[in-house]
C-alpha cells in the first residue's frame, strides 16, 4: 500500500532502518564483518534522522508561529545535513577500520549468515525505495527525496554485499585465492565507502547552502522573472529587483518593484490587486512559496535600507 500523505510516508523509513539497524550489529557480531556492521551503523542513523524527519513534517504543516514568526523551514534544510554528516562520520570510521584490517592480516567471516543479512537487507532497502518513489504521484517533499535516494543506495550496496560474501567460498575453493578471503570483508568495505560517498557530500552540501540562503539556480530566477513580468505588465516603466533563496520545500523571494518617481497610484487597492495577481502566477510556478512584494520608488541596495530606517 502506497502512502498518500507525507507524514505516512515518513514513518516507513523510520521501521525500515530500525530492523536493518538492529539486526546489521547482531549479524555482524555472529559473522565477524565490519561490512555488515558499517551497513548496520548506516541504517541506525538514518532511523536517527528519520524520527526528526517525521517531527520536521509535522511542523512544517503547523505554519508559523510566535516564536517563529516565518515557520519552520529551516528545519528541513538542517536535518538534511545532520544526516549527511552523520554518515559521513559512520563512514570515515569504517574507512579507518577498513585499513587497520588490510595491514593486520584481514579478518575471518562467516559468509553464510553473511549473504542471509545482505538478502534481507537488500531486499528492504529497494522495497522502502520503490514505495517512496512511488509517493511522488500524490505529493512533492525534499524529505521524502532525500530517503529515496539514500535508500536505492543503501539496496545496492546490500546487495554487493551479498556478491563480495558469495566469493568468499568460491575463493576457498581453491588454493591460490584461498589466502585473499580475509581481505574480502575489508576491501568490500572500502567499496562500499567509495560507492556512497557522495551522496552525504551532496545532500549536506545542498542543505548548508539553503541554510545559508544561498541564491536560488539560475533557472528558477528566470522562471520567477517570466512570471513577474506577466503579472506586472499592467504598471508604467519599472524595474524589478528580485532576491531569491530555497530553502527545503520553500523558496522565499523578496520582489521590490521599482517605479517612476511621478507615479501616483489610484487607490491602494489597485496595488493590492497586482500584488496579489503576482503571488498567483508565482504560486501556479513554485510551490510552498513564501512571497513578499514592495512598490518603492528607490533603486538598488538603498530600497531595503530605507525600509528598515522607517
Amino acid at each position: 500500500m502506497i502512502p498518500k500523505t507525507e507524514q505516512a510516508a515518513l514513518v516507513l523509513p523510520i521501521i525500515a532502518s530500525a530492523i536493518v539497524g538492529v539486526a546489521g550489529p547482531i549479524f555482524a557480531w555472529i559473522t565477524g564483518s565490519s561490512a555488515i556492521l558499517l551497513d548496520g551503523l548506516f541504517n541506525l542513523a538514518y532511523c536517527l534522522t528519520a524520527i526528526f524527519s517525521l517531527q520536521v513534517s509535522r511542523l512544517l504543516s503547523q505554519g508559523s508561529s510566535e516564536d517563529f514568526p516565518f515557520g519552520f523551514v529551516q528545519f528541513e534544510p538542517f536535518v538534511n545535513m545532520i544526516k549527511g554528516l552523520m554518515i559521513l562520520g559512520v563512514s570515515a570510521l569504517a574507512f579507518y577500520d577498513a585499513i587497520i584490517a588490510l595491514t593486520s592480516g584481514g579478518r575471518t567471516v562467516v559468509a553464510g549468515l553473511a549473504v542471509t543479512y545482505g538478502l534481507g537487507a537488500a531486499t528492504i532497502g529497494l522495497s522502502t525505495a520503490y514505495i517512496l518513489h512511488a509517493t511522488r504521484r500524490h505529493f512533492s517533499s525534499p524529505l521524502i527525496e532525500a530517503d529515496i535516494e539514500n535508500w536505492v543506495i543503501n539496496g545496492v550496496i546490500s546487495s554487493i554485499v551479498v556478491g563480495a560474501f558469495l566469493l568468499i567460498p568460491v575463493a576457498e575453493g581453491f588454493e591460490q585465492t584461498r589466502f585473499l578471503t580475509p581481505y574480502i570483508d575489508p576491501i568490500l568495505v572500502l567499496v562500499v565507502i567509495v560507492c556512497s560517498i557522495l551522496v552525504p557530500i551532496r545532500l549536506t552540501w545542498a542543505s548548508v547552502r539553503e541554510l545559508l540562503t544561498i541564491a536560488a539556480p539560475a533557472g528558477q530566477q528566470s522562471d520567477a522573472r517570466a512570471a513577474l513580468q506577466s503579472a506586472l505588465s499592467e504598471l508604467p516603466d519599472h524595474e524589478v529587483d528580485l532576491r531569491m533563496a530555497r530553502v527545503g520545500r520553500t523558496p522565499l523571494m523578496l520582489v521590490h518593484v521599482v517605479l517612476p518617481a511621478e507615479f501616483e497610484p489610484g487607490r491602494i487597492g489597485d496595488l493590492d490587486r497586482i500584488r496579489l495577481g503576482a503571488h498567483q502566477a508565482l504560486s501556479e510556478r513554485f510551490d510552498n512559496l513564501m512571497f513578499e512584494l514592495v512598490f518603492t520608488a528607490q533603486r538598488g541596495p538603498a530600497n531595503t535600507i530605507a525600509m528598515v530606517a522607517e
